[in-house]
């Protein structure tokens, strides 16, 4: 990427999708099926 100030606000939303908002999406559709068995 480079530096902060090189980024435009689409692209830290990109990262913050990418590293944030997916893996808490996929946990919370793998979660209740893992408490379900009680193991992961």
């Amino acid at each position: 990427m480079g530096v902060a100030e090189s980024c435009t606000p689409a692209d830290v939303q990109r990262m913050f999708d990418v590293n944030v908002v997916a893996p808490w999406r996929l946990m919370k559709q793998v979660l209740p099926y893992m408490r379900k068995q009680s193991e992961g």
